[in-house]
This record gives structure tokens, sequence and C-alpha cells, in this order.
């Protein structure tokens, strides 16, 4: 169940630590090759309740290239989770792919597996 949607003017420490405030672009390696996606909209929230209580979470979204969307998620037990859609088909969902994600001087490299062949 949506409970709230807005543009985000403040970012959590989590997100902070990932993309810190100045983040103006990601560089995401797939496969040998790298590209750097700049932001083409605003960060927006979305907080969704839980069916019971400490199931909900938070989520911070935002598109880039006007073709990735890439999604930071907070539960309310403190799990987070990192979400990268494509919006088009191509990944082996059979395969794990290397992700490195640059912002604002700061690198997190994560190996993940596609949930879908559109999505990590």
């Amino acid at each position: 169940m949506l409970k709230s949607r807005s543009t985000v003017s403040k970012i959590t420490l989590a997100t902070i630590l990932l993309l810190s405030a100045s983040a103006s672009g990601i560089v995401m390696a797939k496969r040998a090759d790298a590209a750097t996606l700049n932001p083409s909209g605003s960060w927006t929230s979305t907080m969704i309740e839980g069916q019971s209580a400490g199931t909900g979470y938070c989520a911070l979204t935002r598109k880039f290239n006007d073709e990735m969307i890439v999604t930071f998620g907070q539960s309310a037990l403190n799990e987070f989770s990192l979400a990268l859609d494509f919006q088009s088909k191509g990944l082996n969902v059979d395969k794990a792919y290397d992700i490195e994600l640059s912002a604002g001087g700061q690198n997190k490299k994560y190996e993940m597996l596609p949930a879908s062949d559109t999505a990590l």
C-alpha cells in the first residue's frame, strides 16, 4: 500500500554513503565496458507500509540517461537494497554481473544477479 510520494529534499545517511550529497552522475561498469550515467530527473521517495509491523520500507528512485532507473531501499528493519532497472531486455538471468558505482569520489563494487532480463 503506497503511503506517500514526494520529491526528495533530504538524503538519508545510507544514501550519502553510497552516492554522496553532491553526486551529479554515476559510473556503472557492466561487463568490460563502463558508462557514465547522468541524472535525467529528480530523486523521488516512496514509503510503503507493510502487511505487519516492521515490514514496511522506503525507496529512493532516480532515472539516469532517460533509460535506466536506480533505486535504493531501506526496510523498517534497517536492511538495504539496490536495484538497477535497464528498461530493456538483454540481461542473462543465469549470470552474475560485476557492477561498480562511483559518485562524489566514492566507489562501491557489487556482484549482482539479475531479477529479470531487464533488472538487477
